[in-house]
């Protein structure tokens, strides 16, 4: 391993480290950088050529903690500034569903799925419930998705121009609870979400119990 080469590593590491301190990072995430920094210069100022991958392996660390925090900075800045959007633009970030507008067959990760497009009455703004066949048997009348760790549910809204949808980049979730039907009251659907644009746009979505009974 060339020395040169971890040196440049130190060296980054090193100039990385006091950015942080001067762009508001917290004490968990220059910690998470000081750790890298700890093990470059140890294995740099080893003598043993037997450390050789260790040397590899420690630049590769070094490369993957830069990136873990200045990952966590960035969605912490975007959640910062999707805040300040919604206390300017409240109209823009919220949407009460009030009907069902139908549904169709269609597929979702490569399985038999079933889409259901819900509205707001007199706008064009409508969101759309996509999940499994399998998975709207075995969900036991509860859909979840929480930044995207469910592939077999999918929930999105467009507004306007806007297309709001879940994230692993942003705190976003969906959840749709299932009312099976009675003697009083067709099958419905209770909705809950935050959506989030590709810029950073919070939506806020909220239902009653809609049913699924077109009118």
């Amino acid at each position: 391993m060339n020395k040169l080469l971890i040196l440049r590593a130190v060296t980054r590491i090193y100039d990385t480290f006091n950015l942080c301190k001067s762009t508001h990072f917290n004490t968990s995430q220059l910690n998470l950088l000081a750790t890298a920094n700890h093990l470059i210069a140890a294995c740099f100022n080893s003598k043993s050529p037997a450390n050789a991958k260790i040397k590899s392996a420690s630049i590769i660390i070094c490369y993957l903690f830069n990136g873990i925090v200045f990952s966590v900075h960035a969605t912490d800045e975007h959640l910062n500034s999707t805040r300040h959007l919604q206390t300017i633009s409240p109209l823009k970030t919220a949407l009460h569903l009030e009907t069902y507008l139908g549904g169709h067959s269609t597929n979702l990760a490569n399985k038999a799925a079933l889409s259901f497009e819900f509205g707001q009455r007199n706008s064009q703004h409508v969101c759309h419930i996509t999940t499994t066949e399998e998975h709207l048997m075995q969900s036991n009348n509860l859909l979840e998705n929480i930044n995207l760790s469910e592939k077999h549910f999918f929930f999105d809204c467009q507004i306007d121009n806007d297309f709001y949808v879940l994230s692993n980049q942003y705190r976003t979730y969906a959840q749709v609870i299932i009312k099976q039907p009675d003697i009083n009251f067709p099958m419905s659907m209770h909705i809950e979400a935050k959506l989030v644009t590709i810029d950073g746009k919070l939506l806020n979505v909220t239902s009653g119990d809609i049913s699924l009974k077109r009118k």
